[in-house]
């Protein structure tokens, strides 16, 4: 493993490089594995109040981080689900509402990351999941969030189109929803 230190404004932080791909080392001791360009991912994840945070990594590491973990994921972070009267997907600039740790309020490392329903059927996301269709994923993810939208209100069966200033479109399904627990179907690429 090779580490570079990165000085970002006062802050010192050490990137950690393993076979070429950024490596970050998660509180708790597991490892966050940035996304590879170009690799398709497909997963299913669970969710809750205290797991929140979805952060579009390598597919090992793509699963629900602690919303306290938002800082030190930094650009990694890209949306939160917000467990209130209904539940919601949202990016993580859409949270002034929600109670987050104070340091990410200073923090601006977070891009921009938009969401929309799909408008397509489970049927249809399996179909482009299973098929690794790329191309019809990124259209649908564009057509989708084409009004820049930060929060999507979910409930089961839905379809979510995801994407990020970074190059990482998604999709995914809600397989379920109780006022604790989201779990999805997903995928996604970064281009």
């Amino acid at each position: 493993m090779r580490t570079e230190q990165v000085i970002n404004g006062n802050n010192k932080q050490y990137v950690h490089f393993r076979d070429g791909r950024k490596v970050q080392e998660k509180p708790g001791s597991q490892t966050v594995i940035s996304a590879v360009t170009g690799e398709f991912y497909d997963y299913s994840t669970k969710f809750t109040e205290k797991r929140a945070l979805f952060a579009l990594l390598h597919c090992k590491s793509s699963k629900g981080y602690s919303v306290n973990d938002i800082v030190k994921l930094g650009v990694e972070a890209n949306f939160i689900f917000s467990f209130n009267e209904s539940i919601t997907f949202r990016s993580v600039g859409a949270t002034k509402t929600l109670d987050l740790p104070n340091d990410f309020s200073k923090d601006k490392s977070h891009i921009n990351t938009y969401v929309s329903l799909a408008g397509i059927t489970a049927k249809d996301f399996y179909e482009i999941r299973s098929r690794m269709q790329v191309s019809d994923m990124i259209k649908i993810c564009q057509k989708s969030c084409s009004d820049l939208d930060s929060i999507v209100t979910i409930t089961p069966e839905s379809v979510v189109a995801f994407m990020t200033e970074s190059g990482k479109y998604g999709l995914f399904l809600v397989k379920e929803v109780t006022p604790e627990l989201v779990s999805i179907d997903a995928c996604h690429i970064l281009l």
